[in-house]
């Protein structure tokens, strides 16, 4: 392919020198010549400089060889390997000749592996020599030295190096030392370790023989754990990637004791045969402890199995900070099947569980549970949560799932359940639903009612960020669904009847309801929940313009999305002669308002009953015309999301206000009255009222326009004002000629052309 091989000089007399070199940009070819299998998925570039001295008969060699980007098969990787190699004479056989070798390794990579540098030397004769071997890692380093022998008695199976591993020492996560002396044999295809002791400050392990030949293995060793320095198991643990919680969680992974034996051999796990026994306990707890005495058949398992769990609390860690678990765990009964699929046939039972979710408020224990392992079928008899002591609201799960797939169903019954939806807000549920589950999907049928709750309305969510802000490194909710897991995520589709009952009560934001109805709760949760059905208000009050008014119609119809019902609502001032108060309709995300009465009287009108309770003619009072210039601006300005929404908006006009009555000089009539003038005064153009003084336009009522508006280009304004008392109204027109000369016309009460100059000044 691309490689290259140079040779300049001579060899054969004793003052000859051959140099050599070997450029290989990709060494796939090369390796390929050998006719391994999966050869061809060796990767890297391998530059080789070498010098042969000497006779033929005893030549020397001196080569470097660095090999750069090492990949093999995607499995085994490393950014830089280099051999140096030295044979002063090649004199009376390989065997007794001279050599030193230096190999070196940066950057080593191999599954969960990683090493930054390792190195090997050896000197000696390739029949006697002496090895030293480093390495070191993140968070740990390894030292041992040894001595060996090459052989090459069998020519049929190749060489052969048997050796004696004298020392061993690793420091970092896990300090390990050789005990003794232990003897390794390396050939083709084999390897066999012998008589190793290690010690550690986590225990220590004893291999009679470890041995790999012909694609079978043989293992006979025992192993225990008792850990001697405070906090060493959980620092081994978190370098496994494995996080515990800390002792006072429940379990002390410094507490924790543990002994192994294994007698076993095969080619795998499909076939392997012997005995494998297991102990563990809690030195801190003497209600913790497993036990396995099992034997393995040509890969068939059989034996008896036992395991008590004091405390689920370790597992807090696993299924994240928003859930909390507790409790106490016992299985007693047998292993049978295979090591690649175990069958347990036992019973489980379970204590004291407790089940906790700080955000919502969840908090059910006293819970016990019943079930028992049928080979391939788990059989759940009962698993109960309690809300208060035991006898009060529960939560009841019965069934069973298949092992192997998930495949299961489940009933699930509430009686009187307080399920917490917020700080301080709670619905007490009763009912049963069935769910069944299939390769970690769920699907949930049933009819549950609400006995009694309360649901509290708030005035206003937490502020949030727009969309078109992004923060580096934060994770998106879109960017989780595009997650590779996200299939592994759960789902739940939810098919269930919501019955109201009659005490749920809905309060806060004025409105103070107990509602019923029933609804159909679809989809899949919690990602796309959408309702159907009606939403009724039994009775209930809304305060509203400083009044208590009744809600005499309320039903909010749900048809798809949950966030954006449709709404009919009606309420009331009661027990006056005109019973006056706000309909609303629309949607939650557009609501439309309007004013209302019984009888039907004119929106002015029903203003005044409204916020004061009197008919428009009797407010003369100056506090009364505020109050019903805020209730007006409240009712039709903008709102920013509350109960009447904007009416600006929803008309498509640019504003609506209630204010005072003014004319083309933005002065009130009534402004010049008593001020030495007289109290009357001819009619200025464009004056609302002009000539009128107060005590004839009756007072600060009678000063209240309600004005609407609409920019129709960037110069034209057009108006329209109505009083809210009499029959006063003005149609104006405004045009912009320049930013400071304006005409404005106007018809209706007062007619009048004006030509408007403005000039701003300190």
């Amino acid at each position: 392919a691309d490689a290259r091989l140079e040779a300049d000089g001579a060899l054969g007399a004793p003052g000859d020198r051959l140099r050599f070199s070997l450029r290989a940009p990709t060494v796939a070819p090369l390796v390929a010549l050998s006719g391994r299998a999966g050869a061809d998925g060796v990767k890297g570039a391998l530059r080789v400089d070498g010098t042969l001295s000497g006779r033929l008969d005893a030549p020397a060699l001196q080569v470097q060889a660095d090999l750069e980007r090492l990949d093999v098969q995607g499995r085994v990787g490393a950014r830089a390997v280099s051999l140096r190699a030295d044979l002063p004479q090649l004199t009376g056989g390989i065997a007794t000749a001279s050599l030193g070798l230096r190999l070196e390794v940066r950057a080593l990579s191999a599954g969960a592996l990683r090493v930054d540098r390792a190195g090997l030397e050896a000197s000696g004769t390739a029949g006697a020599h002496v090895f030293a071997l480093t390495a070191e890692a993140p968070r740990s380093s390894l030292s041992a030295q040894g001595s060996g022998a090459l052989s090459f008695d069998d020519a049929s199976s190749g060489p052969r190096w048997q050796g004696v591993l004298r020392t061993l020492r690793s420091a970092g996560d896990l300090d390990v030392r050789l005990v003794e002396p232990a003897r390794i044999d390396l050939r083709a295809g084999a390897f066999a370790l012998e008589q190793a002791a290690f010690t550690s400050d986590l225990g220590s392990a004893q291999i009679a023989r470890v041995q790999w030949r012909d694609g079978r293995f043989a293992v006979n060793a025992q192993a225990t754990v008792a850990p001697t320095r405070p906090g060493r198991m959980a620092r081994l643990l978190e370098a496994l990637g494995v996080t515990l919680p800390e002792a006072r969680a429940g379990f002390d992974p410094d507490d924790l004791r543990a002994s192994l034996r294994a007698e076993l051999s095969g080619s795998g796990l499909a076939d392997a045969s012997g005995t494998l026994q297991v102990r563990m306990s809690d030195a801190g707890r003497s209600d913790a402890a497993a036990a396995a005495d099992l034997r393995l058949d040509d890969g068939r398992l059989a034996g008896p199995l036992e395991l008590a769990i004091p405390s689920l609390a370790f597992a807090n860690r696993l299924i994240g900070p928003a859930w909390a678990i507790d409790g106490r765990m016992r299985f007693a009964g047998r292993v049978a099947g295979t090591l690649q699929a175990p069958r347990l046939d036992g019973t489980l039972t379970g204590s004291d569980l407790r089940l906790q979710q700080a955000a919502m408020g969840w908090r059910l224990h006293s819970g016990t549970l019943s079930g028992r392992f049928d080979g391939e079928r788990f059989r759940l008899d009962a698993l109960r949560l309690h809300t208060g002591q035991p006898g009060s609201g529960s939560v009841e799960l019965t069934g069973q799932v298949r092992v192997s797939d998930r495949e299961g169903a489940f009933t699930m019954t509430a009686s009187r359940l307080a399920v917490p939806i917020g700080p301080g807000q709670r619905v007490v549920m009763s009912g049963q639903a069935e769910l069944t589950s299939r390769g970690g999907a769920f699907d949930v049928k049933g009819t549950l009612r609400a006995d009694e709750g309360l649901i509290e309305l708030r005035g206003g969510d937490a502020p949030v960020l727009p969309a078109d802000v992004v923060i580096a490194g934060r994770t998106t909710a879109a960017d989780a669904a595009a997650a590779p897991g996200d299939a592994q995520r759960l789902r739940i589709a939810a098919d269930i009847a919501l019955e109201l009952g009659e005490q749920l009560r809905v309060r806060g934001s004025g409105i103070d309801a107990r509602i019923t109805g029933r609804l159909n709760l679809r989809g899949t949760l919690p990602e796309t929940p959408r309702a159907f059905g009606t939403v009724r208000i039994r009775d209930g009050r809304y305060s509203a313009y400083g009044q208590q008014l009744e809600i005499t119609q309320g039903r909010i119809v749900f048809n798809g999305t949950i966030d954006n019902p449709q709404l009919d609502i009606v309420a009331l001032r009661r027990n006056q002669t005109v019973e006056a108060g706000v309909a609303l309709t629309g949607t939650v995300l557009s609501p439309r308002v309007r004013l209302t009465s019984q009888p039907e009287v004119p929106d002015a009108e029903k203003l005044s009953w409204l916020v004061l309770g009197v008919p428009l003619d009797s407010a003369q009072a100056g506090a009364q015309g505020a109050a019903l210039q805020a209730a007006a601006a409240s009712l039709f300005g903008s709102n920013d999301g509350g109960l009447a929404g904007s009416l600006a908006q929803a008309l498509g006009l640019d504003s609506i206000s209630v204010r005072g009555a003014t004319g083309a000089s933005g002065l009130t009539a009534s402004g010049f009255g008593g001020t030495g003038f007289g109290t009357s005064l001819p009619p200025i153009p464009g004056q609302v009222g002009g000539g009128m003084s107060a005590a004839t336009t009756g007072g600060a009522v009678g000063d209240n326009v309600v004005a609407i508006g609409k920019r129709l280009g960037s110069r034209l304004y057009v108006t329209y004002e109505q009083g809210l008392r009499g029959v006063w109204n003005l149609l104006r027109v405004q045009y912009d000629i320049t930013e400071r000369l304006s005409l404005r016309g106007q018809a209706g009460s007062e007619s009048a052309l004006d030509l408007l100059y403005r000039y701003s000044f300190d």
